[in-house]
């Protein structure tokens, strides 16, 4: 059967066929979405719930409770994680990966409808729930400033004319605004409202009543109608200081004569800074996130077009910078995979040339390579696939093999016209030998990567393009070298004798004979030391066993992206004015720091006592490397007393769910008494700490927040006419920031808020001189009825699935494994937590773990029950040698050395199915012996074994050494599995797969005598 001899006599559609190939690949590459990483869309719903003023406690059992208890029923649901905070709730919900997130948020409305009833009666607004993908970071960050603006016209500008119009931009899924708004903050004096004897709900109903926008109606005329329109509203601070509270024995007591009205922000003390070299300035910031599936490069290039149309309507003022742009990395990380596509394309091409000596007969198998990409983009575009990092990764990776067949079947070509052959008579015999073969190993090589292709969870959603994308190009690349390359040979290989072969022909033929005569001896010992070659063969499986369990593994490496966020946290009770402080410190040494371009310092929106540094590096040539710069900056953030920094780089994709980002990985624990987890979590969290196997130790646990606890002499204040809610509503107007009315402005909607002035909540001993309204309209001393201590209490209250629960996040130092880090908390928690409490590991660290326990290796058909035994014998020192190369080079066994393990164990099946085949072949048609057949395979076989070796391990050399920038030294271990495992595993392969093959002819011989007879 020859698969290629319609394609060789028919040579204008074999052109045509490739042309079309082309034609369309090239059309495909333009319209490919360019990303980072692969489309991976989690399915996870968030819910939030504002309550402000209300404590973490009752946040916790009043709104998270609820909710969690009615959550738990929906199908598909994995993990509840709920954060409860001073004022507010966050929920997040993570269901399985094949659960519809469409139907889910059907599900999580209808749940949050059922738990209303248990909910408080009085929350400003209803919970609110939305789809969100925390594998899907943005795009783009945006800082806003301005000399001359205050922050609240900042934030109108950023949010409303800008976010609204970046948010229209095609492939934009959201524009998220980090700032806060415009809010007119009534502060009054308690001491005046006592002096005057007006109760602060006086003040509320009066501000209430005086900004009002109500529907007004139509006068009618007979022949005219009016619309009525009264300026009932209050736009600005000004206003409130002269609206009239209450007309005291004829004197006018206004807002101003009890404290002030304020142009200010919803949120006072929260600060964001954007940090330069020569600049601190108070910023707003837009982050841009995009749709999945669209293209990154042309949304932010979307967003850039957008800007600047705007840009004339913005005031000379307002400056806006890039604080992190995605498509810098993309764009980076292409460029180095171009680099590095070149530079194997060539090195290949180079092997190639060597071999054959020969130009001509070198362009051959090298049209094979612009075919079988520009096929595979067009697969990619028809799948809907991105071209990102894995993908580029999987095509690069492919120049080592996509020439592969080629390669064997010109060398076999070539081989027919030095005995003497034509040129067509030559392509069709030598095609003919040679396609069922060609076709065999392509459909190995394509079969190898199968298992990831299904493989669950989350790795295989990454990962699932990737080998799709190989697996695409093996096919085409087997197509190609059936179709393509032997009507090539038929028409381009000139016969033997017809004209003066090159130099280098005669040169490549020489050394190609001389090292013939080396491996020849060679295979005539291994052949007669039989037993020791099995020894050898035995030992490369116990050896790639035992390496397997020592070798220390990770999961994805964190990319170098040139980000950094460092989490800052203070001891729980600082107040934000003094974080502030505390980051402006930090910033101010940071901006000198040679790694360090920029910086973004921001104060926590929930917890006052945390902040976030997001840390923009210089380019990689002008800094050290992600890791060494993490630490160098971590050394000199060690001076600051009373704050602890948590430095760790911006994953490409974020695998945390429902915790704050401290470091990389998380380890929570739960229990059913919230006690028995406050007393152990600071136990295991300083035993983390105190071990080299981990950094940037910290956990979520913040129970020691100073509280005034208030206890009501009920009694007395019952003779006082004051009830509880009295004394608590009164709390709640002077000190939750609370909302006591809206203004209705031309583009937005603004809060009236209400609350003391500074002094009256800087200094907690004030509380004595507050003043409550009785059911008889007196004005009662506060301190008359109720009793007052300091004590703590919690600042956060964190459940998971509905349990109490405590997080401890960490990062682990440069060299050390994260199953390193992961068996050291086993050690430290197995058997040892106390009765009641549960560990677990969550978001990155759990997809690691669940990861590695689902890697299996693939089986291979073969037409035999016994010879798949015997190209199977390849894989032990393919193993060997890619884990022996990563034990020697100090490397981790992480997902892209799999990947490697994966790659090498493809290349090493076809060399042994080009041994086999030829084998069989001489042994049934030729009635050979098994000793003869194999010895004559080998030697026939060697120089396209040695061709395809080589061309795969230039393909995986400059991966192997790290040429590039900064995200392909991630990469290197997947480099090294190739390079040393085609190196070990070419030179046991090429003496042991012969020696088995002997023994299961032996066997078969002896089986077939037994049956006979």
């Amino acid at each position: 059967m020859n698969l290629s001899e319609t394609f060789i006599r028919r040579p204008v559609m074999t052109i045509l066929v490739m042309a079309t190939i082309l034609f369309f690949g090239a059309i495909a590459l333009q319209y490919l979405p360019v990303s980072d990483l692969p489309n991976t869309d989690f399915p996870t719903i968030e819910v939030s719930v504002d309550y402000p003023g209300a404590s973490p406690s009752i946040m916790a059992n009043s709104v998270a409770t609820p909710l969690e208890q009615q959550f738990t029923s929906i199908a598909g649901i994995q993990n509840i994680f709920s954060t409860s905070n001073t004022g507010s709730t966050t929920i997040v919900l993570q269901f399985s990966l094949d659960r519809n997130i469409d139907g889910a948020s059907t599900d999580v409305q209808a749940a949050i409808s059922r738990a209303q009833p248990n909910l408080p009666s009085n929350l400003p607004n209803n919970p609110i729930y939305q789809k969100v993908n925390p594998a899907a970071t943005p795009v783009l960050y945006l800082s806003f400033t301005s000399d001359a603006m205050t922050l609240y016209d900042l934030y109108d500008y950023a949010n409303t004319f800008i976010g609204q119009r970046l948010s229209m931009v095609e492939g934009v899924a959201q524009v998220m605004t980090y700032g806060s708004p415009y809010a007119v903050r009534i502060q009054v004096d308690p001491e005046k409202l006592a002096a005057k004897k007006i109760g602060l709900d006086e003040v509320t109903k009066a501000v209430q009543n005086s900004n009002v926008n109500f529907p007004l109606g139509t006068l009618y005329g007979q022949r005219d109608d009016y619309t009525i329109d009264v300026d009932g509203q209050l736009l600005s601070a000004d206003g409130y200081n002269e609206l009239i509270i209450k007309n005291i024995d004829g004197e006018v007591v206004k807002i101003k004569d009890i404290g002030r009205a304020l142009d200010s922000t919803k949120n006072d003390k929260f600060a964001q800074h954007y940090i330069t070299a020569t600049s601190d300035q108070k910023c707003l910031i837009l982050a841009i996130q995009k749709q999945p599936g669209q293209n990154a490069v042309q949304v932010v290039q979307g967003v850039n077009r957008m800007l600047e149309t705007l840009k004339p309507q913005l005031p000379a003022s307002l400056a806006i910078e890039r604080i992190y742009d995605q498509t810098d990395s993309i764009f980076e990380s292409s460029r180095d995979m171009k680099f590095t596509l070149a530079i194997a394309f060539l090195l290949v091409i180079g092997i190639v040339y060597l071999a054959l000596g020969h130009a001509v007969n070198t362009l051959i198998p090298a049209t094979a390579l612009p075919i079988s990409i520009l096929g595979t983009f067009a697969v990619m575009y028809l799948l809907g696939y991105t071209a990102d990092i894995l993908s580029t990764l999987a095509i690069t990776l492919s120049i080592g093999f996509l020439i592969d067949d080629a390669i064997v079947v010109l060398e076999n070509n070539v081989r027919h016209v030095q005995m003497g052959e034509n040129s067509l008579d030559a392509a069709i015999k030598g095609s003919k030998e040679i396609s069922i073969t060609v076709f065999t190993i392509t459909i190995c090589l394509a079969a190898a990567f199968i298992p990831m292709v299904f493989m669950g969870g989350v790795i295989g959603r990454l990962f699932r393009e990737f080998a799709v994308t190989i697996i695409a190009a093996t096919l085409l690349s087997g197509f190609v070298s059936l179709t393509l390359t032997p009507m090539l040979c038929s028409r381009f290989i000139k016969p033997y004798g017809t004209a003066r072969r090159p130099r280098m022909e005669i040169w490549a033929d020489a050394l190609t004979e001389k090292m013939k005569r080396l491996y020849e001896p060679c295979l005539h010992w291994a052949m007669k030391h039989r037993f020791t070659m099995l020894a050898t063969g035995l030992f490369s499986i116990g050896a790639s066993v035992v390496l397997f369990v020592i070798l220390p593994k990770d999961f994805l490496p964190p990319d170098d992206v040139g980000f950094i966020q460092c989490y800052t946290l203070a001891r729980d009770g600082t107040s934000p004015f003094l974080m502030e402080k505390y980051q402006e410190e930090a910033s101010q040494l940071l901006r000198n720091d040679p790694n360090v371009e920029t910086i973004l310092s921001i104060n926590s929106y929930t917890n006052a006592n945390e902040g976030f540094l997001y840390l923009r590096l210089k380019p990689f040539k002008d800094r050290l490397p992600m890791e060494k710069a993490i630490a160098s900056i971590s050394e000199q953030l060690k001076r600051f007393p009373g704050i602890n920094f948590y430095l760790s780089p911006i994953p490409l994709i974020n695998l945390q769910v429902g915790t704050t980002a401290q470091a990389l990985y998380q380890y929570t624990l739960s229990c059913l008494e919230s006690r028995a987890l406050y007393n152990y979590v600071p136990t295991l969290t300083k035993q983390l700490a105190n071990d080299s196997n981990f950094t940037q130790v910290s956990s979520d646990l913040r129970i020691h927040q100073p509280q005034w606890e208030f206890h009501i002499d009920r009694d007395r204040a019952y003779n006082f006419n004051v009830n509880a809610a009295d004394i608590e509503t009164y709390f709640q107007y002077a000190y939750s920031d609370n909302k006591i009315s809206l203004i209705n402005a031309e583009i937005n909607q603004y809060n009236v808020l209400i609350e003391t002035l500074p002094r009256f909540y800087k200094d907690p001993t004030v509380l004595s001189k507050l003043y409550i309204r009785s059911s008889k309209g007196d004005l009662v001393p506060l301190s008359e009825m109720v009793d007052v201590k300091e004590t703590v209490g919690p600042l956060t209250i964190n459940h998971m699935n509905g349990l109490p629960a405590a997080t401890i996040s960490f990062n682990v130092p440069e060299g050390v494994p994260l199953s390193h880090a992961l068996d050291q908390i086993e050690r430290f928690t197995k058997g040892k937590l106390p009765e009641g409490i549960r560990g677990q590991v969550i978001g990155t660290a759990d997809v690691f773990a669940s990861s590695f326990s689902s890697l299996t290796l693939l089986g291979i058909l073969y037409e035999s029950f016994i010879h798949p035994l015997t190209v199977m014998s390849t894989l032990p020192p393919a193993l060997f040698g890619g884990l022996f190369t990563l034990y020697i080079f100090r490397s981790t066994l992480s997902v892209y050395s799999f990947v490697g393990l994966i790659l090498l164990i493809g290349i090493v099946l076809k060399n042994g199915i080009l041994m086999i085949d030829f084998a069989n072949d001489a042994v049934l048609k030729e009635k050979k012996s098994a000793y003869d057949a194999i010895i004559e395979a080998c030697l026939i076989r060697f120089r396209p074994i040695l061709m395809t070796t080589l061309a795969a391990l230039m393909t995986g050399l400059p991966i192997a050494l790290g040429v590039g920038g900064a995200l392909v030294q991630t990469h290197i271990p997947l480099g090294l599995c190739m390079v040393g495992g085609l190196v070990i595993s070419q030179v046991l392969t090429l003496l042991l797969t012969p020696v088995l093959y002997y023994y299961f002819e032996e066997l078969q011989e002896r089986i077939a005598k037994w049956r006979r007879g």
